[in-house]
């Protein structure tokens, strides 16, 4: 894995790691678990936009090499433009209030593609 897919990878699993429930609050104090919970948001849709644009950078990078072919610069726009989608679905859930996991979660798979469209010598 190059050094983009990496670093892909390694922000997305920061990403879920931020999603996933807090443990040992123990106090009762349901101020406490709201920030914890809203911290992690915070965090969750920071990471999620660092892995967005290290994808989108990625994929632009792929498509100026000239290394793909029309289909594939076709299916790398659709996953950039998919994955764009999904981060802003999950910022709108976030603003809400909801839980943005799933749609971070989708983003995540998303990036994947893309990271594997990046490299078409390993395709």
């Amino acid at each position: 894995m190059n050094r983009i897919g990496t670093l892909v990878a390694a922000v997305l699993a920061l990403v879920l790691a931020a999603c996933a429930p807090a443990a040992g609050l123990g106090n009762g104090n349901a101020a406490v678990a709201s920030e914890a919970v809203e911290l992690r948001t915070v965090t969750a849709l920071s990471l999620a936009e660092l892995a967005y644009n290290s994808g989108e950078a990625a994929a632009t990078a792929a498509v100026r090499s000239g290394a793909l072919s029309p289909d594939q610069d076709m299916a790398i726009g659709e996953a950039v433009h998919r994955a764009r989608a999904l981060r802003d679905q999950a910022r709108v859930i976030a603003a809400a209030g909801g839980d943005a996991s799933a749609a971070i979660e989708s983003l995540d798979e998303s990036l994947r593609r893309i990271a594997a469209l990046s490299q078409p010598g390993q395709q």
